[in-house]
């Protein structure tokens, strides 16, 4: 996720900038400098000899419609030197509500290469299953908002283990959000995810 350093105002939440940003469609610059980052950084850390981890990165259903982004993309990492399998691609749900022929091309195009691709906030939306069916992903990113509401009655307790087993039978990995406490784990683990994201998870990293 960017996050703006100012020099004055300090650490700017994106929630200040990215409407902003996607106001005046200037998404894909934004998507494409952070990419470059993460490429440079991981660069330098294989050339100081450190053990390398994947990093997810985040694109914009809208990054798909400028020409050659897969392209740019693959030459990029390859550049780099760097394994596919250290980048991964997230796209976010609500932005595959408008499927596209296009967007599901460079979605196999991407993992043709190497790269694995994630459905990111999933369930957010009222497209998800839909979106299951229409293009094909390497692993689904239960939205937080289960997670959260965990405690809120049994509907997501009953949920998640149904889209985990869903995911499974699919063929894809599962990874939730959001996680903040002991008993969120316990569970998530219980209910079949693979991996894990959240403050809780990184504390006792």
């Amino acid at each position: 996720m960017a996050r703006w350093q100012d020099p004055e105002k300090g650490l700017v939440s994106p929630a200040a900038f990215i409407p902003v940003i996607e106001k005046h469609y200037l998404t894909y610059y934004l998507d494409m400098y952070m990419l470059w980052e993460v490429v440079a950084k991981l660069r330098q850390w294989k050339e100081r000899g450190l053990d390398l981890k994947p990093v997810s990165v985040n694109l914009a259903h809208e990054d798909f419609e400028m020409p050659n982004l897969v392209k740019k993309i693959n030459d990029l990492v390859t550049g780099a030197g760097l394994s596919w399998s250290l980048i991964k691609i997230e796209i976010t749900e609500r932005g595959l509500s408008n499927n596209t022929s296009r967007l599901k091309e460079q979605i196999d195009q991407l993992r043709s290469y190497g790269f694995e691709v994630w459905m990111d906030d999933f369930g957010s939306g009222y497209s998800s299953l839909n979106a299951l069916n229409d293009y094909s992903f390497d692993l689904v990113k239960i939205d937080m908002v289960f997670v959260r509401h965990l405690d809120d009655g049994q509907l997501n307790r009953l949920l998640i283990p149904e889209i985990t087993k869903v995911a499974h039978k699919l063929g894809l990995k599962v990874l939730a959000e959001g996680v903040e406490k002991e008993e969120q784990r316990d569970f998530l683990r219980e209910a079949g995810c693979d991996l894990l994201q959240g403050f809780f998870v990184q504390q006792a990293g």
